[in-house]
């Protein structure tokens, strides 16, 4: 305790192995890195494997073959991609390619805003009221009488 303010001195910092600024020692996590690069290496290998390159080209083929069905078609398949998690950037560039880029951009918000609205519906759903509970919680607690730091003005 201090005796010129009243105040305990703060907590001293447990010695941690991080180097000035904040920054990791050299060599401390250096497996993350490679784990992704060889997982990123597998998965272009796998493809090529597959032969996804002519996979996607018969699709692209396919969609186009059903006319105007291929954009209800196309945007299901953009709300499954949204879902699962899958990277939007190679089929909004496909959209693009397959509808233009006017109709492209309508089709991938259609199919994003319900992919997010099947994520937000069913699967994020507690996550998200337990979170918003604990928001509540915390903005009545700032903004009671007894805090010191209102986030409204009076």
């Amino acid at each position: 305790m201090d005796a010129s303010t009243g105040k305990t001195a703060p907590a001293p910092e447990p010695e941690s192995q991080d180097q000035p600024g904040g920054q990791r020692a050299p060599g401390r996590q250096w497996w993350r890195p490679a784990v992704l690069l060889a997982l990123v290496i597998a998965i272009l290998l796998l493809a090529r494997f597959l032969g996804l390159a002519d996979q996607l080209g018969d699709l692209r083929d396919w969609i186009k073959s059903l006319g105007a069905l291929g954009a209800l078609v196309f945007t299901l398949i953009y709300v499954v991609a949204v879902v699962a998690a899958v990277p939007a950037a190679p089929i909004s560039v496909a959209a693009a390619a397959l509808f233009g880029s006017v109709w492209g951009v309508i089709l991938i918000n259609i199919g994003a805003t319900l992919g997010a609205g099947l994520v937000g519906r069913y699967f994020a759903r507690g996550r998200w009221s337990t979170g918003w509970a604990r928001m509540k919680n915390f903005a009545v607690s700032i903004n009671s009488p007894k805090s010191t730091a209102p986030l409204s003005s009076p």
